[in-house]
């Protein structure tokens, strides 16, 4: 990590980091592990981050997830980056200039999330 990060802010992103990584719910234990955190300074961690009602504490399984609160908090960006920002453009852009279609996706476990295209003037077939 680097010096000029609080610790504490730190590991709070680097745990949601690991949710992302993982797409599971976590233990204590394992969340202590993967990250090398000593086990008190991860359950204190924790246990903040659900009262702050970012994580989600199961009793029974002693498991944590998120919270759909972190999806809710940064859902504005969207519209920053696909209709004020100019990732759309760049794309219209790069597919005008190649006559190629474009996509904009990313990786969700084994599969392939399309989140925009274009369509070049080839269409969706390959070029010959």
């Amino acid at each position: 990590m680097n010096d000029s990060v609080v610790k504490s802010v730190g590991r709070v992103f680097e745990v949601l980091e690991l949710f992302d990584t993982e797409r599971t719910a976590l233990s204590a234990t394992n969340i202590a592990r993967t990250l090398k955190y000593p086990a008190s300074s991860t359950v204190a961690l924790l246990k903040s981050v659900v009262h702050l009602g970012y994580l989600t504490y199961d009793h029974t399984e002693r498991m944590y997830f998120p919270t759909v609160r972190l999806a809710v908090i940064s859902h504005w960006l969207e519209n920053s980056f696909f209709f004020e920002g100019h990732l759309l453009e760049l794309m219209d852009e790069i597919s005008t200039a190649t006559d190629e279609s474009t996509f904009l996706s990313w990786q969700s476990d084994l599969e392939i999330q399309y989140v925009q295209f274009r369509i070049g003037s080839h269409g969706m077939a390959p070029s010959p």
